[in-house]
């Protein structure tokens, strides 16, 4: 017969939480996802230009995604060159909720120009 004792559960409530700890500890130290999917445009534009692939599609299929998605982070790649370099310099951590890519997509459709503007 086996018997839980206060020390094995303040031993494992101890261990859980120095696990949750780190699990965010790690978290906030990750770039910002609008920063890697930034990163990401750049590279499969650069298999576009270089001839490595033909097509978005083609880019999907060896990513396993959808060929819109692929669309939806190349026109990052649209926004203006100080906004592309605002993104890189987004602190570690900085949350979904602040940049986004979905955010990010009516200002992409935009000129330049008025890109500045807003």
């Amino acid at each position: 017969m086996r018997r839980a004792t206060a020390d094995t559960s303040a031993n494992f409530e101890i261990r859980f939480s120095v696990k949750k700890q780190k699990k965010r500890a790690e978290k906030a130290l990750k770039r910002p996802h609008v920063a890697v999917l930034l990163e990401r445009a750049e590279k499969w534009q650069a298999m576009l230009d270089s001839g490595v692939v033909k097509t978005r599609a083609e880019i999907a299929q060896r990513e396993g995604c959808a060929a819109a998605r692929v669309s939806n982070i190349l026109n990052l790649l649209r926004l203006a060159p100080e906004i592309q370099e605002r993104i890189r310099e987004l602190p570690l951590g900085t949350s979904r909720t602040v940049m986004s890519e979905r955010g990010l997509r009516e200002l992409a459709r935009l000129p330049v120009e008025e890109q500045r503007k807003t």
